[in-house]
């Protein structure tokens, strides 16, 4: 028997976002999917207070298996001690913005086999096994690491059709939209041709922003033009008809690019910055802000070059999912397979 445990987190505070426990989801689906797990066989650990609001409400929409843990390291070992199954193979993968040294030891006391993903590659003497699909740097013992062990939320990409003309564009800025980056790309509605569609996908949006950009929308007479989803369940439905997407450096600018859709990216974070920046390496995507700093005009007329330049565009629909292939989930299922649980 094989006993999952999966530690990870969502909300509001600072750089966590919703990217963590979408990552873990989309894992434990697939593991439960390919007959690797029971689904009964997985349980999430996620925070439930301010600043962390979204986990909880995140993971039972998928009808997973979880328990709430408090701002008490004490009582998070508890949780792990009480989950652990003597007569199972153990197994605890962590996937939190700031890794807690001392927990992960004392878990792996208990006699858990541990999964880390570690995107800054600093704490592989921790873990049997270490994952960092975004650390491009030297290669380390005990890490797999780059483009080809991202989890996205599917385990086969097609890419899009390209067309020479747009028809969509779809804007999306993650689960926790930090900056309310929506806010400021609604600014630069009235300089996008008329014959383009828009699709905005927001995560967690209150009321009272759902409300302010629907006027924003009808301030412009683009209702017609302008579609809102909150959270749809057909997001990739949604996304993959996509000519140009606009998003931020999180987990949607890899999804886009697995598809071969060039994007403009806005980071919500500086750590987005660096993604981002790496992937324009790459020529993947463009930079719709000065580093940080947001400037409407600048913005705007890197978006207007990506609509006319269709030559740009079509090469990247090519190029992206070369570097972007989909399959991250696959590889690590098979490394969680041989490195874990033989």
């Amino acid at each position: 028997m094989i006993n999952v445990i999966i530690r990870c987190d969502a909300g509001k505070h600072h750089q966590v976002g919703t990217g963590h426990v979408t990552r873990c989801i989309s894992l434990a689906k697939s593991l439960i999917k390919s007959r690797i797990v029971k689904q009964e066989d997985v349980c999430f650990l996620t925070r439930d207070f301010t600043g962390y609001e979204y986990g909880k409400k995140i993971i039972s929409k998928e009808k997973l298996k979880y328990k709430t843990i408090s701002k008490v390291s004490k009582l998070e070992i508890l949780e792990f001690n009480n989950l652990y199954d003597p007569n199972s193979k153990n197994i605890a993968i962590f996937d939190t913005f700031k890794l807690n040294s001392n927990l992960i030891i004392k878990v792996k006391e208990i006699g858990y086999k541990i999964l880390i993903f570690d995107e800054f590659a600093k704490h592989l003497n921790l873990a049997h096994l270490s994952i960092g699909s975004l650390y491009l740097g030297k290669k380390k013992t005990n890490l797999y690491s780059g483009y080809n062990y991202l989890i996205l939320s599917r385990e086969i990409y097609k890419k899009s059709i390209f067309r020479k003309k747009i028809k969509n564009i779809v804007v999306t800025f993650g689960g926790v939209d930090k900056r309310k980056l929506t806010n400021f790309f609604l600014t630069a509605i009235p300089e996008i041709p008329l014959n383009i569609n828009i699709n905005i996908i927001l995560g967690q949006s209150d009321k009272r922003l759902v409300k302010l950009y629907r006027s924003k929308i009808e301030k412009y007479n683009l209702t017609s033009k302008i579609k809102l989803f909150i959270y749809p369940k057909n997001f990739q439905t949604i996304i993959k008809k996509a000519d140009i997407g606009v998003t931020s450096g999180g987990l949607s600018l890899f999804e886009f690019a697995a598809y071969g859709i060039p994007t403009i990216s806005l980071p919500q974070y500086k750590h987005q910055l660096n993604t981002i920046n790496n992937l324009r390496k790459f020529g993947i995507t463009f930079l719709g802000s000065n580093k940080m700093k947001l400037n409407k005009l600048f913005f705007q007329k890197v978006l207007n070059n990506l609509i006319t330049d269709s030559l740009k565009r079509n090469k990247i629909n090519k190029m992206a999912p070369k570097f972007i292939d989909g399959k991250g989930l696959k590889r690590i299922k098979k490394l969680i397979y041989l490195k874990l649980m033989k």
